[in-house]
């Protein structure tokens, strides 16, 4: 589910696609629950991790199945905290965000534009303007 990804290749992210993404999933904050359920005729567990929206509803689960208790599942813990945090409400902050920053970035670049070009022709624009001054009765 990558539809908001246009050039693969070079990670152009379609802004208004994953927001629309953002806008139809449950809304956040959503929170990590971690588990785990024992076998104790085996000696076995499954380990769990959960991300829940607000009203406890599952989002995902990740299972880690047949460990053997007290095995290391952080990576399963480390990667629900993770979509958890990647919340609706997070990501339409940071588009809203990364959309502010290309405002910013490119009002800059127009500014270095015009600053270049004006440096770059000081002096014609400087016997322009002395020219126009002077042919208006000025001196």
């Amino acid at each position: 589910m990558t539809d908001h990804i246009v050039e693969a290749n070079k990670k152009v992210i379609d802004l208004d696609a994953l927001e629309k993404l953002a806008d139809e999933a449950t809304p956040g904050p959503w929170t990590l629950k971690t588990g785990q359920t024992s076998y104790p005729e085996c000696d076995d567990a499954d380990s769990w991790s959960a991300v829940l929206t607000p009203r406890g509803r599952e989002v995902v689960t990740l299972y880690e199945r047949y460990g053997i208790k007290g095995e290391d599942r952080s990576d399963y813990d480390d990667d629900a905290a993770f979509i958890a945090a990647a919340n609706p409400a997070t990501i339409k902050a940071l588009i809203a965000e990364l959309r502010e920053a290309r405002g910013l970035l490119k009002s800059w670049v127009a500014s270095a534009e015009a600053e270049y070009v004006e440096g770059l022709f000081y002096d014609d624009v400087k016997e322009t303007r002395a020219f126009l001054s002077k042919a208006q009765g000025g001196e």
